[in-house]
């Protein structure tokens, strides 16, 4: 219901809201048949899991952009403002913005820490480095999203895949200057079975390959693929992560926290994290005091 009235209340008006209900049964429907807007839409299918419910909130829009939102995350109220000015430098432009990564307790943190560069490869930003095109914080024509279209059988790395075709499409990513999204970074059974375990989500990945650098593809596999498999599978995990230091595709930095991630259990590193977080935003009160 928040993601829905984050839509509904953007500085943009004259703005259509399409929800998918896609197969649940916790009373949503009912929920939002009290919204009286005539600009919300709810349409209601079948569990087909969130790139389906994704396509078909494309294939029901009538704007000339379309923008997407989960239903665990929120649009801040200048998002679409924000994104507006970025689309109409071209057809080809897919905007994003920063995220407000909301951990709990209090804690959050902006990702990705950079803006695509304007010559850099979508991949090398994507699995290299710490970019990050949030499917919550994208937009971009309907007649793009109707031509790419998310795969439905993408369960993990579906933000990656999507935008990875995206620019073999030719579009090109501008990230807007201010967070646009409040992303819920929590962790759930759900999204660890996704994350440990699950090296089968990632055949997209495969089909991908011919159009991606190796060094790019080496990265995704010994950080994503390695945390994954890592339970399982130690040696096989740490010969992907090897290969990744081997084709340079991770700076210094990069390569000890993706080290940690793999072979720490999610709740330490989580707690690692929440630990810096923490202490920067101490230092920073600090500072502001002097």
């Amino acid at each position: 219901m928040a993601a829905v009235l984050s839509a509904l209340e953007q500085s943009i008006a004259v703005i259509e809201v399409i929800v998918v209900i896609d197969g649940s049964t916790d009373g949503t429907e009912i929920a939002l048949g009290a919204i009286k807007d005539p600009r919300l839409t709810i349409i209601v299918q079948q569990n087909r899991g969130a790139s389906a419910a994704r396509n078909a909130g494309v294939d029901h829009a009538r704007g000339l952009y379309v923008a997407f939102l989960d239903c665990d995350d929120r649009f801040l109220p200048h998002h679409l403002a924000d994104l507006l000015p970025l689309l109409e430098e071209g057809e080809n432009i897919v905007a994003y913005a920063q995220v407000l990564a909301d951990r709990g307790g209090g804690r959050s943190f902006l990702k990705p820490p950079r803006a695509i560069a304007s010559n850099e490869r979508v991949d090398r930003y994507l699995m290299c480095d710490r970019g990050f095109i949030q499917t919550s914080s994208v937009a971009l024509r309907r007649s793009l999203a109707e031509k790419v279209r998310y795969r439905e059988d993408v369960k993990f790395g579906d933000d990656t895949d999507f935008a990875l075709r995206l620019s073999l499409a030719g579009a090109r990513f501008v990230m807007a200057d201010r967070p646009g999204t409040i992303w819920a970074d929590r962790t759930t059974e759900d999204r660890l079975s996704q994350v440990r375990g699950n090296i089968g989500s990632l055949a997209w990945l495969a089909d991908l390959r011919p159009y991606i650098s190796a060094r790019a593809f080496s990265g995704y596999m010994g950080w994503h693929a390695a945390k994954s498999i890592w339970p399982t599978s130690r040696s096989r995990a740490m010969r992907y992560y090897l290969a990744a230091l081997l084709h340079g595709a991770y700076g210094p930095r990069l390569a000890a926290a993706v080290l940690m991630q793999i072979v720490l259990p999610d709740t330490a590193y989580r707690r690692i994290c929440d630990k810096w977080i923490d202490f920067i935003r101490l230092f920073a009160g600090r500072m502001q005091r002097l």
